[in-house]
């Protein structure tokens, strides 16, 4: 890993502020008041290495921008932010940092182990993960393959200069520590599966954005990149009832392009969905992750006059290029970059360590919500950008590693410290202004004294990520595009009612079921509406009844009503169904489809054959084995049930190729029954039979006659059965 920071801010004029002369500041008037009265509190204990202790005289705790002085048994107090961790430092009279580390319920201690976790967060990029992983990393961190290492580096550091936390030696022997491990994020993150869309559009992922369809005119669209987008839906063409395809705005690019129809919040990632390994090989890019976040449902469906449309999903956010963008898409880029730059590199390491990032991750479910909750730090740092042209240019280009680095060196020294302490006070107040409304806030001279805290706390981190690769954070921007178009079509959903043609005796029910070849999404609800001539009949299902209804069910039964005898020639109904989406209030027509019921005296139908070979087993004392078999050729046989009573039936074979065979009759009486069920035989070939004792030849004999049956399939495909009613 290089030694030169992908991510170095070089805080020149911060090292001055954290410098170990003892001239740099005068020292503080002790303060007493307690400005820790009153809240609840955690009891603190600093341990230093026995006979190795720095001078401790008023030296402070400083925690959420207030200041606990230490007593004699070396112990302070934090304040107990809500559920929430937070760092703690333990700065000497001079505020010079000397201890750093985790305050929480299961942690009250500031000592050098941890000093040597938190070094090890800040070296290996901690601040610029997701929230989540803050508690995961301290729980680990005594497991980590450089730990023990480290920890002795950091006593080495200590024993040699109680200030080493200024000292750009900690720094450089991290990055000789981690030399070598470049991060292989590529190769190590988890190809997302894509999801299945029966609308018409490409379901690959571009620069981590997936489209797919939900539900019927319906989708949404999934980010799995750390990276903001915003998504501009245009309609541009679309096909009217007459098959001719009309322009709307067919080069959404162009500079005379119309506005889009809707504009889509596209959320950020900003957690972890799954992540396999140890904390250790995450934040080294060498375990496998997966993100997904998406929208919610889009909503695109046609009118009553198009039979299709075509739209495109222009997704903007920072990458590669920005070719092909109209004034509108420019304006929305040019403001996800500043999003980017200050929530996710500024206010990591502005604000207030790990709570700042989980206070903010909790209100941060999309751009706009971010926005919201740091609109003054975005407005403060927009306006220090605005006055830094170098480093705007490389917050345009994507260069935000060197931005940032530019950002701070150059504020500092164009503005001074005002600069810092403004930062500093917007980011502290935004985190307060989202505190519970029963802590009391800090006061403006609080912040003041906070910015020169956070500026030694600055350094330190900046000399900690000398030795880390900042690749990490930026490596799903770098593999982005400006711009990525989705072309999503929408057609006419198929709608089939079956079956398409039917048959059905008189006093007898046909059931039809319609088919939408579509997703139904979650809150979706199809409506049918029924209706039929109902000339020779009706419609019903298990709660309605008549000739036409609204249900929610997609089957119906026709119950033909006519009287056996008294049915005309060519008697037919039709039976349509219309079909809508409900979602809500909101409804929306998919299509519809009709089938035609003919009604006949005489009912027909289609059955299968199956194979029959006849044997038959007999006891016999002449038999060695004290049994006969006796099997014959036999040959095919049709079972099928009906609901009227016959008087007689036809049978046709039809043949593999659609032939048929010649009409049969036969009378009920004539036909056999098993089970309840009509069973027709037909024998086939000359009859032969087979007499023998043994079980073996018995076989032999029965898979010879089947195969040769099996041989007759093409003639003996399938059976049609007419009925004729008894009067």
């Amino acid at each position: 890993m290089k030694n030169s920071i992908f991510y170095c801010f070089i805080f020149a004029s911060f090292l001055c502020l954290s410098c170990n002369t003892e001239d740099d500041t005068l020292p503080n008037k002790p303060d007493n008041s307690d400005p820790l009265a009153g809240l609840e509190t955690f009891s603190v204990n600093v341990e230093f290495p026995e006979g190795n202790q720095p001078d401790l005289t008023d030296a402070t705790i400083w925690s959420w921008d207030k200041s606990s002085v230490l007593d004699d048994q070396n112990s302070g107090k934090v304040m107990k932010f809500p559920s929430e961790s937070s760092f703690a430092y333990l700065m000497d009279r001079q505020d010079r940092l000397l201890l750093v580390g985790v305050i929480d319920a299961n942690q009250q201690k500031l000592d050098l182990s941890s000093t040597a976790k938190t070094l090890l967060y800040w070296g290996l990029g901690g601040p610029f993960f997701e929230p989540e992983l803050a508690p995961k990393f301290f729980a680990e961190v005594e497991s980590f393959p450089i730990w023990t290492e480290w920890k002795s580096l950091v006593d080495q550091a200590f024993e040699k200069d109680p200030y080493f936390l200024s000292d750009p030696t900690i720094g450089q022997k991290f990055g000789e520590l981690i030399k070598g491990m470049e991060p292989n994020f590529p190769q190590a993150r988890t190809n997302e599966d894509t999801k299945a869309s029966d609308l018409l559009v490409n379901g690959d992922i571009k620069s981590g954005l997936q489209v797919y369809q939900t539900g019927l005119s319906q989708f949404e669209v999934a980010n799995t990149f750390r990276r903001r987008v915003t998504g501009f839906l245009y309609k541009t063409k679309k096909v009217n009832e007459a098959g001719q395809e009309e322009g709307i705005n067919e080069f959404p690019a162009s500079s005379n392009s119309k506005d889009p129809d809707q504009i889509i919040e596209i959320p950020v990632v900003t957690g972890i969905t799954s992540f396999s390994g140890t904390v250790y090989e995450y934040l080294l890019g060498n375990t496998e992750k997966s993100f997904r976040i998406n929208t919610e449902p889009i909503e695109i469906p046609l009118n009553l006059n198009e039979k299709e449309a075509t739209w495109q999903l222009h997704a903007i956010g920072m990458g590669k290029g920005g070719q092909n963008l109209n004034q509108a898409e420019i304006s929305e880029r040019t403001k996800l970059m500043m999003l980017t730059f200050t929530l996710d590199f500024v206010v990591p390491l502005i604000a207030d360590g790990l709570t700042a990032k989980a206070t903010a991750a909790k209100n941060t479910g999309a751009p706009k919500t971010q926005q919201d909750f740091w609109e003054a730090m975005i407005i403060a740092t927009t306006g220090y950008v605005d006055q830094m042209p170098s480093v705007s240019k490389k917050v345009q280009d994507g260069e935000l590693a060197e931005a940032v680095k530019d950002f701070f060196n150059i504020g500092y020294n164009q503005f001074g410290s005002i600069f810092l302490e403004d930062l500093a006070r917007v980011a502290a107040e935004t985190i307060w202004e989202n505190a519970p409304a029963n802590l009391p806030k800090p006061s403006l001279e609080d912040f003041s004294k906070s910015a020169v805290r956070k500026a030694k706390i600055l350094t330190t981190i900046d000399l900690m990520l000398k030795g880390s690769d900042y690749a990490r954070k930026v490596h799903d921007i770098k593999n982005s595009k400006s711009l990525e178009v989705f072309e999503i079509k929408a057609r006419e959903i198929e709608i089939n009612l079956e079956p398409r043609e039917s048959k059905v005796a008189p006093e007898n029910t046909k059931e039809l079921t319609v088919f939408i070849k579509s997703s139904v999404a979650d809150g979706q609800v199809i409506e049918y509406e029924w209706s039929t001539t109902g000339k020779y009949g009706y419609l019903f299902d298990d709660i309605h009844e008549g000739k036409s209804f609204s249900s929610s069910k997609n089957k119906v039964k026709y119950f033909a009503s006519v009287k056996v005898g008294s049915v005309p020639e060519d008697a037919v109904d039709t039976v349509r169904v219309s079909t809508y989406i409900k979602q809500g209030q909101n409804r929306t027509k998919i299509g519809q489809d009709q089938a035609i019921i003919q009604i006949q005296d005489k009912i027909q139908f289609i059955v299968g054959w199956e194979i029959f070979v006849p044997v038959n087993e007999r006891e016999t004392p002449i038999s060695p084995t004290g049994v006969e078999y006796t099997i014959s050729n036999g040959g095919f046989e049709a079972k099928f049930t009906t609901d009227v009573e016959p008087a007689g039936f036809q049978f046709q074979v039809i043949r593999q190729d659609g032939t048929r065979g010649n009409i049969v009759s036969k009378s009920a009486d004539e036909v056999g029954r098993e089970d309840g069920a009509y069973v027709y035989k037909v024998g086939v070939g000359s009859i032969r039979v087979v007499h023998t004792y043994s079980e073996e030849v018995k076989d032999e004999w029965l898979k010879k006659f089947t195969e040769e049956l099996e041989a007759r399939r093409n003639v003996y495909h399938s059976l049609e059965v007419t009925v004729i009613p008894k009067e």
